[in-house]
């Protein structure tokens, strides 16, 4: 399988991390009735994909911080095609991308090197 990652059409560099979360979405009629019994009516199941990439630089590089920001700023939804732990192969969703986190750690040749974090988040 090709583990390749994409957003929005744009290819994106392997991530150096990356987490996967599936949580489940209820309805208001989950909880517990009055004698202590437990109900769960899950209405849908979404994924979060935690990605983090070591050595981002800012210039110089095949695929940069100011060329990751650029892409993950082209609109609040998105489809993320990434290689899926739970079918083997690589899947799309739609997604809109969370929290950005991104830190200096280096400067080598007046060249920053960053860790750079996000989350896609299923719509």
């Amino acid at each position: 399988m090709s583990r390749t990652w994409n957003f929005n059409g744009f290819e994106l560099k392997t991530p150096s991390e990356y987490e996967f979360k599936e949580y489940d979405l209820s309805s208001e009629a989950t909880g517990r009735s009055l004698n202590g019994t437990a109900h769960k009516d899950i209405i849908a199941r979404k994924r979060e994909i935690d990605v983090t990439w070591w050595s981002l630089r800012d210039s110089g590089d095949d695929f940069t911080t100011v060329q990751l920001l650029g892409i993950l700023r082209l609109g609040a939804f998105g489809t993320l095609v990434y290689p899926d732990p739970e079918s083997g192969t690589n899947v799309s969703r739609r997604m809109y991308v969370g929290d950005r986190e991104c830190a200096m750690y280096q400067v080598k040749n007046d060249v920053a090197e960053y860790k750079f974090s996000c989350t896609f988040i299923e719509e």
